[in-house]
């Protein structure tokens, strides 16, 4: 009986701490310097250098934390932002005159903050057009001694994109993209702290009198997830179901 309980005992200190480990402390972030993007015209013929007129324009901010949600748009490139939070997980987007920036937090769970900014515009002359803007994508993810996590993962993203408004023959789209994503199950170790960043380069050719739809915007996503609960618990049992045969029927009735 004394082995019995002291094996009882056991098995509920050690399913207390699997089932109140933590996960993975996983973190991104997504940024466009908007106060250094610029664009240049370049005529392949030799004549004037095409240009562009903005017509209209716009943006909107998207976050997700778990079951909690938030989105706003606005008809123009203003300044809007927003941070949603829980106990373990912070997402944020920023669309703002100087910055776009998308970013994610989370110690368990999963959440991601989504910046997009879009624009009509409509082009004098024919020939080359280079879209640029700097760019700098961070991640980090932290597995301490003590956690106990299925999976973690993290997905930076920036992008930048034009489409004909119309259907005609020719080349009606170019994007440019740059994405950093990780992923890591319960046998890998630490990947630490990383950091990238650049300048998002798009170049398209556009002919005279052409109205264009412009894209670009910054993505972060984070997923740490825990061991199932219920995993944990019929492993418990399993140890306890373990002790009662050899505790209690190992012995036999006497």
């Amino acid at each position: 009986m004394k082995k019995y309980l002291t094996g009882l005992l056991t098995f509920l200190v050690l399913g207390f701490f699997l089932v109140s480990a933590r996960a993975a402390s996983v973190e991104t972030s997504a940024y466009l310097d908007w106060s250094n993007f610029s664009w240049m015209g370049i005529s392949l013929t030799g004549g004037s250098n095409p240009t562009l007129t903005w017509i209209s324009q716009g943006e909107s901010i998207d976050l997700e934390a778990q079951e909690n949600s938030y989105s706003q748009s606005a008809d123009n490139w203003n300044d809007i932002s927003y941070t949603l939070s829980t106990p373990q997980i912070e997402v944020g987007a920023e669309a703002l005159t100087n910055r776009l920036k998308s970013y994610a937090y989370a110690s368990s769970g999963d959440g991601y903050g989504d910046t997009y900014r879009w624009a009509q515009f409509q082009v004098s002359g024919s020939g080359l057009i280079v879209f640029t803007v700097p760019y700098r994508i961070e991640g980090k993810i932290e597995v301490g001694p003590e956690s106990e996590f299925d999976h973690a993962s993290i997905d930076g993203e920036v992008y930048m994109g034009v489409s004909l408004d119309g259907d005609v023959s020719h080349d009606s789209y170019s994007w440019a993209t740059l994405e950093k994503y990780y992923n890591i199950n319960d046998c890998q170790s630490d990947v630490g702290q990383w950091q990238d960043e650049g300048t998002l380069v798009l170049a398209h050719y556009f002919y005279d009198s052409e109205t264009w739809n412009f894209y670009v915007g910054t993505y972060a996503e984070v997923t740490s997830a825990p061991i199932p609960s219920s995993i944990l618990l019929i492993t418990s049992g399993i140890g306890l179901i373990f002790i009662r045969r050899r505790g209690i029927y190992g012995r036999g009735i006497k």
